[in-house]
């Protein structure tokens, strides 16, 4: 319980990249979400078209819909760098404080999960 009152702590204390971070993770939760619904459209899931000549060609919406959902998954990345890289000095003093890696994990996982969930319902609704 000690872990989870001090991972809101340090969660508050340094909320400018945690809300960055909780921000990235709604805008890749929406994004999967919408581009997901588009993908499930009945309309969009032949594979071949035929052009204005007769030729069948195929249709790239679900490989876009890849690099769109690809694309917010690289941003929620950085935004998890950004967010550890600026954890980095409450690591330290864990870690100062005789703290084990295994508190770390966990200290850096319950803060993580706080994001997360945030992050996917906010997403949710955007997505809605």
């Amino acid at each position: 319980m000690k872990q989870i009152i001090l991972a809101v702590r340090m969660l508050k204390k340094d909320w400018k990249s945690n809300v960055y971070y909780t921000v990235m993770l709604a805008i890749v939760s929406a994004t999967a979400f919408i581009f997901g619904g588009i993908s499930q459209n009945v309309y969009l899931q032949v594979a071949m078209d035929t052009n204005l000549y007769g030729k069948l060609i195929p249709r790239y919406s679900e490989f876009i819909i890849m690099i769109v959902v690809g694309f917010s998954l690289f941003l929620a990345f950085h935004a998890y760098l950004y967010a550890l890289k600026r954890k980095s000095q409450e690591l330290k003093l864990i870690k100062a404080a005789g703290g084990s890696l295994i508190k770390m994990t966990v200290f850096l996982s319950i803060q993580n999960i706080i994001c997360i969930l945030l992050g996917s319902i906010g997403g949710l609704l955007i997505g809605l």
